[in-house]
């Protein structure tokens, strides 16, 4: 979990979630799932979303260990 924010905040559209993996297989499956937590601990769902990282194709001419694209 994160600090809590420091107020109120709307947030509209899809998530997006950075990683850098480097695992000895070379297919792995890599989930995110982003919720809120009340201050009660309470959690609510909000996204999550999945990729199976030998799926995703790099452009190496414009990619950098920071950037892939």
């Amino acid at each position: 979990m994160s600090a809590p924010l420091g107020h109120d905040t709307t947030v509209i559209g899809a998530g997006a979630v950075h990683v850098w993996v480097e695992a000895a297989t070379p297919s792995v499956d890599l989930q995110a799932t982003v919720s809120e937590v009340r201050p009660d601990g309470m959690e609510t769902f909000v996204q999550d979303g999945w990729v199976r990282a030998d799926e995703r194709a790099l452009d190496k001419r414009l990619s950098t260990p920071l950037a892939p694209c």
